[in-house]
C-alpha cells in the first residue's frame, strides 16, 4: 500500500510537470534561450556598424576642440582598464562578503 502510495505520488508529480509544460504560454526555446547565438550574431552586427560612427562622432567633437583624434586601438585599450577595473572592484567586494576562514 505504502509503495502504490509513493509511485502514485511521482506519477501525479510527473503529470503536473507535463502539463506546465505543455500549456505554458512561453516555448521551451524562449525558456532555454535556445536564440541566444541568433541574438549575439545581430547585436555583434550592429556594434560592428555602430562603434565605427560613434568613434567618428567622436573624433569630429574633439576636432572641433582642438584635440586629437582617437584611434580605435586607444578606444579598446580605455575600455579594458575600464573593466579590469570593474573587475578588480568586483573582486575586492565578493572578498569583503565573504566570512573568515573560507
Amino acid at each position: 500500500m505504502f509503495a502504490a502510495f509513493v509511485f502514485g505520488s511521482l506519477l501525479v508529480i510527473f503529470l503536473i510537470f507535463v502539463a506546465m509544460g505543455r500549456w505554458h504560454k512561453r516555448s521551451a526555446a524562449a525558456i532555454w534561450d535556445k536564440d541566444r547565438v541568433d541574438r549575439w550574431e545581430t547585436q555583434a552586427k550592429i556594434e560592428e556598424r555602430d562603434i565605427p560612427e560613434m568613434i567618428a562622432a567622436q573624433n569630429a567633437r574633439r576636432a572641433a576642440r582642438g584635440e586629437r583624434p582617437l584611434t580605435k586601438e586607444e578606444i579598446d585599450a580605455r575600455v579594458a582598464q575600464a573593466q579590469r577595473k570593474q573587475l578588480d572592484a568586483a573582486d575586492r567586494d565578493v572578498g569583503r562578503r565573504q566570512p573568515e576562514g573560507r
